[in-house]
């Protein structure tokens, strides 16, 4: 089952007829295609490098979203010394040992190398050797992203649809050099979910970031991952652009942000007893208290 419920409308309409009829086409594309597009381990080899704009091409014209990009972890996901480590070192001989866990050989690159996932590249070659895998989550996989598949974000099963045409979290907005589909789904949370959800082959959730938060109190609140990873401020999405109030950047500050990580976490100690004499035992309870983590 897939979620073709978040409605992206054509962002150049010019009269009410044309609004009516495109925002009917793009509705029908968008069915027709999230439902013929795969999603998941059925993705592998789908696609080609090609599909994809390089984000040196985004960066001609994002030219501020480009750099937040090009030091956020997003960025470096597959070329980050411990990423590198952990695929190649562990994940890739584990897979080729135990049956059970053969499909991370491939899977682990679905959201650290999702571009040479799609592309069949499997295993990908290491940093050094500079192929596209080293772009790692990039622009272009990001704003392909139609919706996912299945009732529950997990195990990349993004449903991607790269071409002209990029999806925006920004209504009525146009390019000279690119289509721009207003696409809800890029504001949600079950979009983050889509990689920051992970189940190994077991049935066991080796991480579940995005269902942790929905059970917790910022979901109640209203507050996505987006609002504290992708704080917005004003700025300009396209260099020489129109100044807009909340241009969310793209830092994607988390646990390796120092500045993220300042009154996180409380720790409290207390002693079962005021006073203790020379020689006898002091008990203290520790409580760490969750004060800001999603």
């Amino acid at each position: 089952m897939s979620h073709p419920s978040y409605p992206r409308l054509a962002s150049t309409p010019s009269s009410p007829l044309v609004r009516s009829v495109g925002t009917l086409l793009t509705s029908v594309v968008f069915v027709g295609s999230a439902l013929a597009a795969p999603a998941g381990d059925a993705a592998y080899g789908s696609k080609s490098y090609d599909d994809y704009e390089e984000a040196s091409v985004c960066a001609e014209c994002h030219v501020d979203i480009a750099r937040q990009h090009e030091q956020a972890m997003m960025s470096q996901c597959f070329v980050h010394e411990w990423d590198e480590i952990e695929y190649f070192e562990l994940a890739l001989p584990h897979a080729e040992k135990v049956e059970k866990v053969a499909g991370v050989k491939a899977g682990c690159n679905g959201c650290h190398a999702p571009l040479a996932f799609l592309a069949g590249d499997i295993p990908p070659s290491r940093p050094e050797a500079g192929t596209r895998a080293n772009e790692g989550t990039t622009c272009d996989l990001c704003h392909s992203v139609t919706g996912f598949e299945g009732d529950i974000p997990y195990n990349f099963n993004w449903i991607s649809e790269p071409g002209e045409t990029k999806q925006g979290p920004r209504p009525n907005r146009v390019s000279e050099y690119h289509g721009i589909a207003y696409n809800e789904f890029l504001s949600t949370a079950e979009f983050c979910g889509t990689c920051h959800n992970e189940k190994d082959p077991w049935g066991l959730w080796v991480k579940a970031t995005h269902l942790e938060w929905k059970e917790g109190p910022y979901a109640a609140a209203g507050v996505t991952c987006q609002k504290c990873h992708m704080a917005a401020s004003e700025g300009q999405s396209v260099d020489g652009g129109e100044t807009l109030p909340d241009v969310r950047n793209h830092l994607f500050n988390g646990a390796h942000d120092n500045g993220k990580l300042i009154g996180s976490v409380e720790v409290r100690i207390h002693p079962e007893e005021r006073s203790v004499k020379a020689g006898k035992t002091a008990k203290l309870a520790a409580v760490v208290l969750n004060a800001k983590a999603g």
